[in-house]
Parts: C-alpha cells; sequence; structure tokens
C-alpha cells in the first residue's frame, strides 16, 4: 500500500509517503506562511524520492483542522484536487489526533496514560482535546477553552499532555498537577503520524467514516463588509 499524506493546518509544512509499514520519503518544513507556494513541491519531491508516481498511490491523509483557516483549505484543496485527478480515496484526520499520535509513537509513554492535546490557538485560548488510557473508548471532542480552565479537563492520574499550547500551562501544571506529565513529543502535526493513523484506518476499511471534510472550531477572523 503507498499512502500519501500531508499537513498545512497549523505553522508547519509536512508530507510523507508511506510504503506498507514504512515511511520511505518524508519533509517537514516550520513555516509562519507560504504554505500554498511549498506544499506541491514538497509532495512531488517526495514522491520522487520514493519512486512512486501520482498513479501508483493508494491512499491519501490530510489533516482537516482545526488549525488556521488558509492553512486547512490549502491541504484539503491540494488533496482533493490529486483525488480529482487520479481517483484516489482522501482520508481526512483531525490536527489534534495526529499530535496526540507523536505522543504515542515516543514509546516511552505508559499505554494507560490519557493524553491531553493544547495547541494554542492565540487570544488566551487553546484548541484541546482528551484520548483515553484504552484506545479503543473514543476521545472526547476537540473544543476550544481559555487557558484558565485548561487544567481542569486533564483526567486525573497518569496523564500525559501534549502540544503547542503545554508551555503556557508548563507552570501551573508543575504547581498543581504534579500527576501530569509533558512529553517530549513535537507539538505540531508531523506528516509521519499522519500517515501511520490512514495506515490503520485504510486497513480496517473505515476510511469513509473520516471523511476530507474541514473541521473548524472558532468562527473566521474576517468579517464580509456589511450592506448590499
Amino acid at each position: 500500500m503507498n499512502l500519501l499524506a500531508f499537513d498545512t493546518s497549523v505553522g508547519v509544512c509536512s508530507v510523507a509517503i508511506r510504503k506498507d509499514e514504512h515511511v520511505v520519503a518524508r519533509r517537514h518544513e516550520t513555516l509562519s506562511k507560504g504554505h500554498a507556494e511549498r506544499i506541491v513541491p514538497m509532495i512531488q519531491s517526495v514522491l520522487t524520492e520514493a519512486d512512486v508516481r501520482y498513479g501508483e498511490i493508494d491512499f491519501i491523509a490530510v489533516t482537516v483542522g482545526p488549525g488556521t483557516f488558509t492553512g486547512i483549505r490549502i491541504g484539503l484543496s491540494a488533496a482533493r484536487g490529486i483525488a480529482l485527478t487520479t481517483g484516489v480515496p482522501v482520508i481526512g484526520v483531525p490536527t489534534l489526533d495526529v499530535i496526540a499520535e507523536g505522543a504515542r509513537a515516543l514509546g516511552s509513554l505508559d499505554k494507560q496514560s490519557a493524553i491531553t492535546v493544547f495547541h494554542d490557538a492565540r487570544r488566551d485560548e487553546l484548541f484541546c482535546q482528551v484520548f483515553p488510557r484504552v484506545t479503543d473508548d473514543s476521545p472526547s471532542s476537540p473544543s476550544l477553552i481559555t487557558l484558565v480552565d485548561a487544567l481542569s479537563i486533564i483526567p486525573s492520574g497518569g496523564a500525559t499532555v501534549v502540544g503547542s499550547g503545554v508551555s503556557r500551562l508548563k507552570d501551573r501544571i508543575v504547581s498543581e498537577r504534579p500527576d501530569v506529565t509533558i512529553s517530549d513529543a513535537p507539538d505540531s502535526p508531523d506528516a509521519v503520524h499522519l500517515a501511520s493513523i490512514g495506515t490503520a484506518l485504510a486497513r480496517r476499511g473505515l476510511t469513509e467514516k473520516w471523511p476530507p471534510e474541514p473541521l473548524y472550531i472558532r468562527a473566521p477572523d474576517a468579517r464580509l463588509p456589511a450592506g448590499p
């Protein structure tokens, strides 16, 4: 199975190609802007390195948010464009799921530990989601909370936190929640971990339950002008 995975939902541009059990090529760049200009050349570079043509891709996995509105649209547009010309199925994976998978991939995480992802949403707010100890259980839905309320959603006992928002909570976690472990995993999504999730879903025949539809948690900052 050849699976192409890419993410542009936050401040990175990340691409990977996975053949069966192994990621054979990857690119990962930190970007504050310019995702639209970088994503297609990065995809082409990864495919060339992996010696995979567009017609040989079996599945595409792309992040659907939460994240920046522009970033989410760029990733989904690229995925749909490739799918339109190749007929390849697209799997939409929430951004916070990918960050949580990064924490699991470290290997040092206690399998009984719940994972809480906090992603910095600016304005003293965080995108957050709790992934339970038992992986077969359903995670909570992603939500938007204030910094003040953040610690209240972390489960008690054996909890791990990860994500770009953790740095804004670190002092409070250390002083108020000594039972919580701060993960060393990347605080942004990596296409390598997205590819792992996508491959697992494809093998279980669950791709149709993970559609490539945008997941917006907060209304856009831009507003249409008033009047006709």
